[in-house]
């Protein structure tokens, strides 16, 4: 008799599950300003692919949200690439924040004669989408350095008073220059909010924080910033 293991292993091996389609950047920024922007798709296989495209919030919510995608479902053949327009449509969003949502890819791939005996999978691909009103007071470049750290104990204390979204790739509590501690599962911090870290050992003599940002390109972007004590 095989082993659930085993059986588990021959299943995996018969999913289709590589993703061909591939979105360029690995973030959607949307300047109220604009009528409109393009997302980028591309089909690094031979074969075609059924494209399906949406927004939803962060609770997964789909419908009547204030954009529109053109073609929300496209075929994109082998080796070519298309282009998703993303149009805002009214709505009544936060004018003096940052919004979230989430663009969805999901990547359908055929079915062809020599893969009757295969399980097909579709694969979605998921980026942060943020809408950003236009005459915020500073822009993003600035917001980081507005974000202030305290330490009680062994609690690590984030507040980010910008209009802006926050993504934290790396934090870490140094004494000068030399690493103390690091931050396990640094996270995004929403604008106008804070948010609470538990430490792994406690380090009273740290006096910065040292941090790496996702920035608008998806690239990262460090620096340090004093360290508040009780």
């Amino acid at each position: 008799m095989l082993k659930i293991g085993t059986i588990f292993a021959l299943l995996c091996a018969s999913f289709l599950a590589q993703a061909g389609i591939v979105i360029t950047g690995t973030r959607v920024i949307y300047p109220a300003e604009k009528k409109s922007i393009g997302v980028q798709i591309k089909n690094v296989h031979d074969t075609p692919s059924l494209v399906q495209a949406w927004l939803e919030t962060p609770h997964h919510q789909a419908e009547s949200l204030p954009f529109t995608l053109t073609p929300p479902i496209s075929r994109v053949n082998g080796k070519t690439s298309q282009t998703i327009r993303i149009r805002q449509t009214g709505g009544n969003l936060p004018n003096d924040r940052e919004s979230l949502f989430y663009f969805n890819v999901l990547d359908i791939p055929p079915k062809g004669d020599e893969q009757q005996s295969q399980v097909q999978v579709s694969v979605r691909s998921k980026l942060k989408f943020f809408y950003r009103p236009a005459k915020l007071p500073y822009p993003v470049d600035d917001a980081y350095a507005k974000v202030t750290w305290h330490l009680s104990g062994q609690t690590l204390t984030v507040k980010n008073p910008t209009p802006y979204y926050i993504t934290y790739a790396n934090i870490a509590l140094n004494q000068d220059k030399q690493t103390l501690t690091e931050v396990a599962n640094a996270d995004m911090l929403a604008p106008f909010s804070e948010q609470s870290y538990t430490l792994k050992k406690a380090v009273p003599q740290a006096n910065q924080v040292a941090w790496y940002i996702i920035n608008d390109y998806g690239g990262d972007y460090g620096n340090v910033s004093p360290l508040q004590h009780d």
